[in-house]
Order: C-alpha cells, then structure tokens, then sequence
C-alpha cells in the first residue's frame, strides 16, 4: 500500500509538471524565446516567461508563434487578438522586463503589471480542518499551493480523541478563458479545480476510569497517512484584494506503516494486565482514519 501511494504521488505531480509546461514559442528577429501569451496592446505582444517576467515585442517583428505542444502554428490567432484599451492604454505601467524595439535592446525597471497589481494569495479557513495556505499564480491560468493543517475531533462510537498535524501541497487549472482580462476577469478567480496531496501524523488518546472490571488506564498512539485527491471551487477577489473560497473534493488517504501506540497509565482487570488489549484497541481505532473521503472548506485572505 506504502509503494502504490508513493507511486499515485510521483504521477500526481509528474502530470502537474507536464502540464506547467504548456506555453508558446515565439520567434522575432532571428531570435526565439518561450512562455505564455498575456496581452496584445495592437502594435506589440507580451509574454510570460518560466522566470514570470513579461517580454514586450512588437508585432511587425515577430515571425512565427507556435503552440509548444502540437507545434501548430498559432501566429494569426495571438497578432489579431482584440485591442485591450483599458489594460493596455500604458506600457510604462506594464510588468515589462525584457523590450524588444526597433533600435537596440533596452531594459526596463519592473513595475506593476496594468492587468493585475498581484500575483500571490495568503489565506486562513476551516471545514474538515482548519488551515494556513499561501498560492502562487503561474500565468494567466494557474497556479501552485502549499499550507499546513491542523484538526482535532473524536472518534464517532468512542472515547478516542484525536489530534492531526499536517502538510498540503496543490495545483490548480483556472477555468477563464483564454486571455482573462479580454472580459474583466482577474486573476487567481473564479472557477478552479486541481490534484492535491497531503501528509498527516494523527495523534489519539484513548482513557477510562471507574470501570467495574478494569482499573483506569490511558494509552496514546500515532499514525502517519498520506493522501492524494482532487478538490473543486470557486474563489472571488474583491476591489480591496480581499478573497473569499469555497472548495470541496474527494481523496484517498493511506497509512505510512502501521500505528504505534505506548502505555500512559496501566490498566489491570482480576484477569490481569490489559494494557495489550487497550493498545491493539487504539491501533485499529486510528487505522480508520486512512480509506477515501471528502472534504469541504471555506477561507479567507488577502491577494498581494
């Protein structure tokens, strides 16, 4: 089970880097650079590249632009693409790093980019736990997290509290369309979906006391799970950079080896000690813990 879950994890995210990869060629005087197509002010293009800087060169330069996937060429799609007046209006505001011009090669200072004035996201929020995540956008139309966990509840049917620590990494596909400010939309907004993995260490407590057949006792055990799955959402952000989620999805957790419990307080009956008893009994309580569920969370934060 351990091997199978390393592998679904390697293929998670050997998928999520493929696709990260998804970007356009283009070639410009003689020379050839590769990112994502971000704007189209009427007389030049601007692309991202994997650095997330912004190259700006003018369209009666450029040659061919080709989908690095299928190869296809795309040249007429991104050179006729609508005028952005609002976004585009000044290219002094623009993230421009990189200008290609008629005369020599110039550089320029990065500033705000005039499409959106933020790219990351730090977010607080509960519902199947409470949780501390920071995202960042890569281009238009995804984006990576990572953020840590904590949940606490008792085991339904009995007297096992639980307490879990984790991690959780993701990476999301935003559904906009091609270019997001050709309709106003923003960035890191909207419809999203994606694969997610995590890694929990659950810690269980299990006691009595004034039993009629057993003297008190109390015992404590730890199980590390490893979990991957897929979440569904929608997130809004606000004029003020403020930003509301909602999400929900489906995953499947696997145990890191078997628990491991110790003895608290000794238990005895007029049989004898039971500590193996009330250990073993912990074991299985927090190997329930791994199998498939569902999750659903709600947060807020701040887009910067």
């Amino acid at each position: 089970m351990k091997k199978a879950a390393i592998f679904l994890l390697f293929l998670l995210f050997a998928t999520v880097s493929l696709m990260a990869q998804k970007v356009n060629i283009v070639t410009y005087s003689g020379k050839s650079a590769s990112g994502v197509i971000v704007g189209n002010d009427g007389e030049s293009i601007f692309f991202e590249n994997s650095a997330g800087n912004t190259i700006k060169v003018k369209i009666s330069k450029i040659n061919k632009i080709f989908d690095a996937d299928t190869k296809k060429d795309v040249t007429s799609e991104y050179k006729t693409y609508p005028k952005a007046e609002d976004e585009f209006s000044d290219t002094s505001t623009k993230n421009v790093e990189h200008e290609e011009t008629d005369s020599n090669e110039t550089y320029s200072t990065k500033t705000k980019n005039a499409r959106y004035d933020y790219s990351q996201i730090i977010s607080v929020g509960f519902g199947s736990q409470f949780f501390i995540n920071y995202e960042k956008a890569v281009g238009a139309n995804n984006s990576w997290l990572i953020g840590c966990d904590y949940r606490g509840f008792d085991l339904s049917g009995t007297s096992v509290a639980v307490s879990a620590f984790g991690g959780e990494v993701g990476y999301k596909w935003w559904f906009h369309n091609k270019e997001i400010w050709l309709n106003n939309e923003r960035l890191l907004s909207g419809w999203h979906a994606g694969p997610l993995a995590n890694v929990y260490i659950y810690n269980g407590t299990y006691s009595f006391s004034n039993d009629v057949y057993y003297n008190p006792g109390s015992y404590s055990g730890s199980y590390t799970v490893l979990g991957v799955g897929v979440e569904f959402g929608y997130q809004l952000v606000l004029d003020s950079k403020f930003v509301f989620n909602i999400s929900t999805g489906i995953g499947d957790t696997f145990g890191l080896g078997d628990p491991t419990t110790t003895v608290t307080k000794s238990s005895e009956s007029i049989y004898g000690n039971c500590d193996d008893t009330w250990q073993s009994f912990l074991a299985n309580e927090l190997k329930l813990l791994s199998g498939v569920a569902g999750n659903f969370k709600i947060s807020i934060g701040f887009a910067f």
